[in-house]
């Protein structure tokens, strides 16, 4: 997906709900202009795909809808309809720029510890005009079973 203007109440660069498949992988939003989002970079593996090798390369984000969510990235591992969780892997966020402070803090959740999320690099990400280098900078919160990302900042 590359070159859109999106404005939308819901999730504007998004791959799932629906994963019913064996991978989802190699997938890249690039040089999109976010105008408004509920959330701006969402990944819902739901349904045992495995998710690899996901790139959001210099995207801008400009506002938040006012919805109920209300953040910049919300990645998760869960299973439904009696389906094995499938996880997330190799996810890369590199020259991306939000604009503004989300409302609500970044999301990062695996599902237990053989379906987690693993693998997440930030490269000169910025949220409202400050550079982040760790995931407490950019309001992202994990729980068990993701892996801290890795921050880095280059010229």
């Amino acid at each position: 997906v590359r070159g859109c203007v999106i404005l939308t109440k819901k999730s504007a660069m998004k791959l799932g709900t629906e994963t019913l498949a064996e991978a989802m992988r190699d997938i890249t939003f690039a040089d999109n202009d976010i105008v408004e989002a509920d959330r701006a970079m969402s990944l819902y593996c739901s349904d045992g795909a495995q998710f690899e090798r996901i790139r959001f390369e210099r995207n801008r984000v400009e506002r938040f809808f006012p919805d109920r969510k209300q953040r910049a990235i919300e990645f998760w591992v869960r299973h439904r309809n009696g389906i094995q969780a499938g996880g997330i892997r190799d996810v890369l966020i590199a020259d991306t720029t939000i604009e503004v402070d989300p409302p609500n803090p970044s999301l990062i959740q695996g599902f237990d510890a053989d379906h987690g999320v693993s693998g997440v690099r930030f490269v000169n990400y910025r949220v409202a005009g400050r550079v982040c280098r760790t995931a407490a900078d950019a309001r992202i919160e994990l729980n068990n079973f993701a892996q801290p990302p890795a921050f880095s900042i280059t010229p």
